[in-house]
């Protein structure tokens, strides 16, 4: 984690905003508060770039989550991340394999980032993180 976190805070992501930085493979739910979830998409391709999530379904077309709308990022577990959007809240939910520490890692640069702070270091506390979304910490 230590590595991770300096590693991202030693780069610079504007030359990199154009190229998806990692990809992987998850399914795509809206997240219903207190109620359920309502799956969306199932095995679709999701793209991490420095700036943007972008989900591709098998069928249709692809779905941007900018970090400029999303008002916060988290991890939950090791294979869940949440996308909050205006007042919704978007769950990528992955395999074993699948690590959402680097989607809010990126989040977080992105956003220190624009606040004029281009090296800042962050230091994420996951057990709350994996229950408290970053707008609230």
């Amino acid at each position: 984690y230590d590595y991770q976190n300096e590693f991202i805070s030693k780069l610079d992501i504007e030359e990199m905003a154009n190229s998806p930085i990692y990809e992987d493979t998850a399914t795509l739910s809206e997240v219903i508060l207190y109620k359920n979830k309502k799956k969306l998409h199932k095995n679709a391709k999701i793209q991490l770039y420095t700036n943007k999530i972008v989900v591709t379904p098998a069928k249709g077309e692809a779905i941007t989550y900018s970090f400029d709308e999303a008002t916060s990022v988290t991890v939950l577990g090791r294979s869940k991340v949440d996308i909050y959007i205006d007042n919704r809240v978007f769950q990528l939910k992955g395999d074993r394999s699948f690590n959402g520490i680097k989607y809010v890692n990126f989040y977080t640069k992105y956003r220190n980032m624009k606040k004029g702070d281009k090296y800042a270091k962050f230091f994420l506390n996951i057990h709350v993180l994996m229950h408290t979304p970053l707008s609230f910490l």
